[in-house]
C-alpha cells in the first residue's frame, strides 16, 4: 500500500489480549512503516494514551474492560478509536456507542484495509482539529477585536455581538441578540433610509453603503448618539445573506479634529488684523506717501510686503481648509468666458517664468470662445494653485506648458472607470521638474499632504494647494488626477463640466 500522502509517520496504540492478532498487526503495520505501540496491560494502555497520546487508538476489548469504561465516559474523546469485534458483538457495541464517533471493524482483520480505513480516520481527524483550532483562534480575535463587531441577518436581527460592542454601546451579548438595530443602536432619524436600502438589496442584491468605510451616527444604550466608522460587508450564506459590520467609536478623535479646526480658524483670524496693519503700512511706505525712501528702506520694506502676502496666502488657505471641513465652502455659479481669465492667468505666469528663467508655454488660443458654468473665483485658485505648484518644483531652465481642451460626453479620463457623463473642459498643467516618488501619488490630494522629496529638498509649502485644489474640483461634480514619474516631472489635470448639473441643484 502506498502511505506517501501521509504528512508524517502513523503513530497507532493496539490493545489486545490475542497473541495471533498481536502477531499479525505488527507484522502487517511493519511493512507499512508504521508506529505501532502493543500492550496487553489495560492500565498500562491508559496511562500510556494520556501521558504521550498516539494518532490513533486500535481496541480489541471487551465490556468488562477498564477501557470500555473509559471510553464510555469520554475519557479518550480526543482521540481516534476503532474497535475490533466479532460479527456477533456487532449490536451490542454500537448500542454502547450510539452517542460517540467510535469505529469498528469485524474479525477476521484485513490489515491493508484497516489501515487504510486509519489513515483516512487520522486526516479527518487533523482536519476536525484544525478547524476546532481556527474556530476557536477567530472567537478570541473576535471577542478582543479593538473594533465592534456585529452580525445582522437579512431583516436587520442582531445575530453577532463581540466585547467591544459591549463596551461602546452599553448592551450585553445576551441581552442584545435577539433583537433589531432598529430597537437598539440606530438612531431613529436613520431607520427609514436603513429598511429602504435593505429592502432594495434584497431586491437587487446591492447596496451603495457596502463595502466602504462610512462616517455615521449610533446610539447608545443610554440614548446618547456619538460618532462612528463603519464597514459593512454581505456574507451569501445558503440561499439567503447575513451582514457583518466592524464598528469603531471615533468620539475621541472628533472632538480633537473639532478642536483643531477651532484653534486653527481662532489663530488664522486673530492674525488677519495685524496682517492687514503689516501689508497696509508697508504698502503706504512704499508708495512713499510719507516721503522718500533709500534704496535699503525700500528692499526692507518689500522684504516685509512680500513676507505678509506669503502669510496672508496661509491664514486664507487655512480658513478655507476649515469651511471645507466644516461644510460651509459653498460655489457661487455664473457663466463666463473661460478664454478670457484663462489669458488673465497666462500672463500673470508669464511675468513669473521669465523671473525663474523657466519656459513657460501654452496651447490656449485667445480666438476660441468658450464658455462655462462655474464659481469663477474657485475655477481661479484650482488653476493657480496648480501652476503655483509646477513652477515650484520646476528649476531654473525646466519647463512648463499649459493644455485646455473640450472634451466631448462619454470621453474617458485617467482614474475615471466610465466616461465623463456630460461635456467640458479639460485643463492640464505639465512640467518636467523633479517629478513625484510612487509611493506620494495616492495622498497627494490629502490634507496636509508633503511628498518625500518636497521635504528633502526644503521646498516651500503647507501640504494644502492640492487639497484645496481637489475639494474645488468636487463641488463643482468635476475631477482631478496626476500622473508623475520622479525625476522626470509631473501633469496635473483637471475636468470641468461645462454646464451646471441638474443633481446638483
Amino acid at each position: 500500500m502506498n502511505t506517501e500522502h501521509l504528512q508524517h509517520q502513523l503513530t497507532i496504540y493496539l490493545f489486545s489480549k490475542d497473541a495471533l492478532l498481536f502477531e499479525r498487526a505488527c507484522s502487517a503495520f511493519k511493512l507499512y512503516e508504521v508506529n505501532l505501540s502493543v500492550f496487553d496491560n489495560e492500565h498500562l494502555f491508559l496511562d500510556a494514551s494520556h501521558q504521550a497520546p498516539p494518532d490513533f487508538l486500535l481496541l480489541d476489548i471487551h465490556q468488562e474492560s477498564p477501557i470500555f469504561h473509559a471510553i464510555q465516559s469520554d475519557e479518550l474523546k480526543h482521540l481516534p478509536i476503532m474497535l475490533l469485534i466479532e460479527e456477533s458483538d456487532w449490536m451490542d457495541f454500537q448500542t454502547c456507542f450510539s452517542s460517540q464517533a467510535i469505529q469498528f471493524e469485524t474479525k477476521p482483520i484485513y490489515f491493508p484495509a484497516l489501515l487504510h480505513r486509519i489513515q483516512q480516520s487520522v486526516a479527518l481527524s487533523n482536519v476536525q482539529h484544525t478547524l476546532r483550532k481556527n474556530e476557536e483562534h477567530y472567537r478570541l480575535i473576535v471577542r478582543n477585536s479593538l473594533d465592534a463587531i456585529i452580525t445582522i441577518d437579512e431583516n436587520s436581527i442582531i445575530t453577532g455581538w463581540n466585547g467591544h460592542a459591549e463596551r461602546i454601546f452599553g448592551w450585553h451579548s445576551e441581552e442584545i441578540i435577539g433583537l433589531t438595530l432598529y430597537q437598539t443602536i440606530m438612531p431613529s432619524q436613520f431607520r427609514g433610509a436603513h429598511k429602504k436600502g435593505l429592502n432594495h438589496f434584497k431586491q437587487t442584491g446591492e447596496g451603495p453603503v457596502l463595502n466602504q468605510r462610512l462616517k455615521l451616527t449610533a446610539v447608545r444604550r443610554n440614548g446618547e448618539e456619538f460618532p462612528i466608522e463603519i464597514a459593512i460587508s454581505p456574507l451569501h450564506i445558503g440561499s439567503g445573506y447575513a451582514f457583518s459590520a466592524f464598528v469603531r467609536d471615533i468620539s475621541e478623535r472628533e472632538k480633537l479634529e473639532q478642536m483643531r479646526r477651532d484653534f486653527i480658524a481662532t489663530v488664522s483670524h486673530e492674525l488677519r488684523t495685524p496682517m492687514a496693519a503689516i501689508l497696509g503700512y508697508s504698502d503706504t511706505l512704499l508708495k512713499k506717501s510719507p516721503g522718500p525712501l533709500t534704496e535699503i528702506q525700500k528692499e526692507f520694506l518689500q522684504t516685509i510686503h512680500a513676507s505678509g502676502n506669503k502669510l496672508k496666502y496661509l491664514v486664507d488657505d487655512l480658513l478655507t481648509v476649515t469651511r471645507l471641513e466644516e461644510g460651509r465652502e459653498r460655489v457661487n455659479k455664473t457663466t463666463f468666458d473661460l478664454t478670457t481669465i484663462i489669458a488673465q492667468i497666462i500672463q500673470n505666469f508669464e511675468l513669473k517664468a521669465d523671473d525663474n528663467q523657466i519656459q513657460f508655454t501654452n496651447n490656449f488660443s485667445s480666438q476660441n470662445s468658450w464658455q462655462i458654468e462655474a464659481d469663477q473665483h474657485r475655477f481661479e485658485q484650482i488653476l493657480n494653485n496648480l501652476l503655483s505648484n509646477a513652477f515650484k518644483f520646476t528649476p531654473q531652465g525646466g519647463q512648463i506648458s499649459l493644455e485646455v481642451c473640450f472634451k466631448e460626453a462619454n470621453t474617458t479620463l485617467p482614474q475615471l472607470n466610465e466616461g465623463t457623463p456630460v461635456e467640458g473642459y479639460v485643463v492640464a498643467v505639465s512640467d518636467n521638474g523633479i517629478g513625484i516618488p510612487k509611493e506620494d501619488l495616492p495622498h497627494l490630494f490629502d490634507r496636509f499632504h508633503r511628498s518625500k522629496n518636497a521635504i528633502d529638498g526644503a521646498i516651500e509649502g503647507t501640504g494644502l494647494g492640492l487639497h484645496i485644489a481637489k475639494e474645488f474640483t468636487d463641488l463643482h461634480q468635476g475631477h482631478i488626477w496626476v500622473e508623475s514619474q520622479l525625476g522626470q516631472g509631473s501633469r496635473f489635470a483637471f475636468w470641468l463640466p461645462k454646464a451646471h448639473r441638474e443633481s446638483q441643484k
